[in-house]
């Protein structure tokens, strides 16, 4: 009797400790596998965040440089129009149109790309709410109407959203599902959109998002090979434990603890791998930004990062009722330098400029290379006067410096024009001012200051 009662004890001792080793093994397996896929959801949702951002700065740079040019057209075409003729009404319009339809057709962009044109009728929205005016992938439907209650192969309703987003913000990012561009398949699309309100125009561009959806698909295959692989392993490893457990129970703690060590070993490893993916992922977004938004030469903002701070500053500036200022400073005889010296020392002399300006100017003002010898200051909390005197002081900073190249001086001056942000003002308004008055300082002489 007393051998069976020891038998028994001993073998529910057994069955608990076994059941108390099984329980474990199942929660930290389990432990494993959540934090794993939480870890890999983060990863997808990371990369995928971070090409949809970058596209939507390329969608955006686009159409803000478009914009700029069919400014240019309308300029040029008004000029003729006030020379040869007393209206410039229909005709003037019609002509305007044709030539920007021409400039959007000629326009070619990578991978297929394209810009078009809706032309708006009725901001309500509705059946025949606009006309498509320009549209390189759907030439034949140009002139056609359009309605908001259209809908694509997965039931979005794509001229609706765009046209609440115009209506809320002038702008809009849509996703929905087109046909590609000289083909008849239909695929997942993202695309921006503005509106040019002179003429009631949309103006808008898109890319369409295979990689993004081969990407995700490829990483969830990964998660599932990852999956079944751990459990096979988990299944494996407890059934050998558990017949090793069953002869060697004296054993059976200290090797209890080594597989706890090993499951802590393995999640250390795993974290410090996904922690190492991570900063990859981090330092190539930050490498992406630098390049997206520095000038190589003079490190220095580029125009597209220059532009969206401005935007920003202007939001700022409408909401607190706090003026700001622009400069536009251009280099004085940029091309003679180049012809006498050289290339090379002209790109010496705007990386020189560069280290002046970020001396003369305050920290929390901005300076951006705006295109070739041409630079664009931001003045923060500042009127026309105290903006004029910011550029009369950078005036003079690049004319007291000497510029030395290959045993050569060169001598270095800048004509700037200065204007200021009122309240409604369009930030493109306030750049063209700049830009006027700039060039009326190069009529008057160079080197020198119009605000």
């Amino acid at each position: 009797m007393a051998s069976i009662k020891e038998r028994n004890i001993r073998r529910f001792y057994y069955f608990v400790n076994l059941s108390i080793f099984l329980v474990m093994s199942i929660t930290l397996a389990i432990s494993y596998f959540i934090n794993a896929k939480n870890d890999y959801e983060r990863k997808i949702e990371l990369l995928s965040s971070s090409i949809i951002n970058q596209k939507k700065l390329y969608l955006q740079t686009i159409i803000y440089e478009k914009i700029n040019d069919i400014e240019i057209i309308i300029k040029n075409t008004r000029s003729e129009f006030n020379s040869t003729s007393n209206s410039v009404g229909e005709e003037f319009e019609k002509a305007v149109q044709n030539r920007v339809s021409e400039n959007i057709r000629n326009t070619i962009l990578p991978d297929s790309g394209y810009i078009w044109i809706n032309q708006i009728l009725d901001y309500s929205g509705g059946e025949n709410y606009g006309i498509r005016l320009v549209h390189p992938n759907l030439p034949d439907t140009e002139g056609s109407f359009l309605s908001t209650a259209d809908e694509d192969i997965k039931g979005n309703t794509p001229y609706k959203d765009e046209l609440d987003g115009i209506n809320n913000d002038g702008e809009v990012f849509t996703e929905y599902y087109f046909k590609k561009m000289n083909s008849d398949e239909i695929s997942h699309k993202l695309s921006y959109a503005r509106l040019y309100k002179d003429f009631d125009w949309v103006i808008a561009t898109g890319v369409y998002l295979d990689d993004i959806d081969v990407l995700i698909k490829k990483e969830q295959v990964e998660i599932g090979l990852t999956y079944r692989k751990g459990i096979r392993v988990f299944l494996i490893t407890i059934v050998f434990l558990l017949i090793l457990a069953s002869y060697l129970f004296n054993s059976f703690e200290k090797r209890f603890v080594k597989l706890i060590n090993r499951h802590n070993r393995e999640l250390e490893s795993k974290n410090k791998e996904l922690s190492i993916e991570k900063d990859k992922v981090e330092g190539a977004l930050l490498k992406i930004q630098e390049i997206a938004y520095l000038d190589q030469l003079t490190s220095l903002w580029n125009r597209r990062a220059m532009y969206i701070r401005l935007q920003e500053e202007a939001s700022r500036s409408t909401r607190t009722d706090q003026k700001f200022c622009l400069i536009m400073g251009d280099v004085d005889y940029f091309k003679k330098i180049n012809d006498t010296y050289g290339h090379n020392a002209g790109d010496f002399v705007l990386k020189e400029l560069a280290g002046v300006f970020s001396e003369a100017m305050r920290v929390e003002d901005s300076i951006a290379r705006w295109g070739g010898e041409e630079f664009l200051f931001l003045v923060n909390a500042s009127d026309l006067e105290e903006g004029a005197m910011v550029a009369e002081k950078l005036r003079t900073a690049v004319e007291r410096r000497e510029f030395f190249f290959e045993s050569h001086q060169i001598q270095v001056s800048m004509t700037f024009g200065v204007s200021e942000f009122f309240i409604d003002d369009n930030i493109d308004q306030v750049i063209n001012s700049a830009d006027n008055k700039l060039y009326l300082g190069k009529n008057k002489g160079r080197n020198c200051v119009i605000s």
